[in-house]
């Protein structure tokens, strides 16, 4: 079965030798870039930010993957990658510096496929240098675009001494979050393990190894151990695999509310007259213009008897409703 392909690199979503004071000031010139090119609603970058304290988005060798949580998947209007080349770097976690942010926008699981694409990217230091440094925006349009083939001469993938079959029961696929998870719970066994997709495997205590299996919902894997502690390892894996997904499938649901409920706005109270012109061209309308304008009234202060001031608040204020029922009508 063939991958949605995700949503195309152009240059125009594409900034060269940006500078940011921080993480968070990376993160809002990427979600910048995707508002100004009609990807997303104003907001995206609180919902990239919620992400980071869900999960570590950043791959390594200077690679960051910010993107928003799958409950504001209604703020995406269109699919969308936003590149920021930092040739100077950022720190993204103590000690973690990026060099180029990678802001994703998506709809649905399409950006799957660029996980996979970025984490086999990590693999080639010297293509990953040059995308830091580059003045041609069609280097990393390339570099993101084209799918490596898979190395033919490589052995068939083959599972270790102790495994159980799953599927892919995640909404999102296996996305960073709980790719995450199960890296680290992997890590926490002194055990050898693996997560096999076909011919294709993966160290399951490796986040970019994960991702680059581009696991998408319904896809079948396998997931083996050999040691000492391979029966409990497997164990406890299965066991935060399954917990997941009640997760993810809320998570998918929400995004689904959200996308389906109405855009409420603001409606004004009564019907309001509309200004009537013919169109002469496109974007062009001729008819009569109203022009409120405020003046500064100046008021002598010249006293005059009781009576006469009286009458002439009593003529100001006469005046004053009748140019009130004027502009109304």
């Amino acid at each position: 079965m063939s991958s949605p392909s995700p949503a195309p690199v152009t240059p125009e979503l594409i900034r060269l030798r940006a500078q940011a004071r921080d993480k968070d000031d990376a993160i809002a010139q990427a979600a910048q870039l995707l508002v100004a090119a009609g990807c997303v609603a104003p907001g995206y970058d609180a919902s990239m930010r919620r992400r980071e304290g869900l999960a570590n988005t950043f791959l390594g060798h200077g690679l960051a993957i910010p993107h928003g949580v799958g409950e504001d998947r209604h703020l995406v209007r269109r699919d969308g990658i936003a590149v920021l080349q930092l040739p100077e770097g950022v720190e993204w976690n103590p000690g973690q510096i990026t060099r180029l942010v990678v802001g994703i926008a998506a709809q649905s699981d399409t950006h799957i496929t660029l996980l996979r694409r970025l984490t086999r990217l990590i693999q080639d230091p010297a293509q990953l240098e040059a995308l830091f440094t580059t003045d041609d925006p069609g280097v990393i349009v390339a570099a993101l675009t084209g799918d490596r083939a898979p190395d033919s001469s490589a052995a068939p993938a083959t599972d270790l001494a102790e495994r159980f079959e799953w599927t892919i029961a995640y909404p999102s696929g296996l996305h960073a979050r709980p790719a995450t998870r199960w890296a680290e719970t992997a890590r926490g066994f002194s055990a050898r393990a693996q997560v096999r997709a076909g011919d294709q495997a993966a160290d399951a205590k490796s986040l970019v190894g994960l991702l680059q299996l581009g696991l998408r919902a319904g896809d079948s894997i396998t997931v083996s151990a050999e040691g000492g502690d391979a029966a409990a390892l497997l164990k406890r894996l299965r066991a935060v695999m399954d917990s997941l997904t009640a997760q993810e499938k809320a998570d998918a649901e929400r995004a689904a509310q959200r996308r389906a409920a109405p855009v409420v706005g603001w409606t004004p109270p009564q019907a309001q007259p509309a200004i009537v012109g013919i169109g002469a061209s496109p974007g062009v309308a001729i008819g009569i213009v109203h022009r409120l304008r405020a003046a500064q009234t100046e008021v002598a202060d010249q006293p005059v008897g009781l009576g006469d001031g009286g009458a002439q608040l009593h003529d100001a204020l006469t005046r004053t409703r009748q140019q009130l029922v004027a502009i109304q009508d």
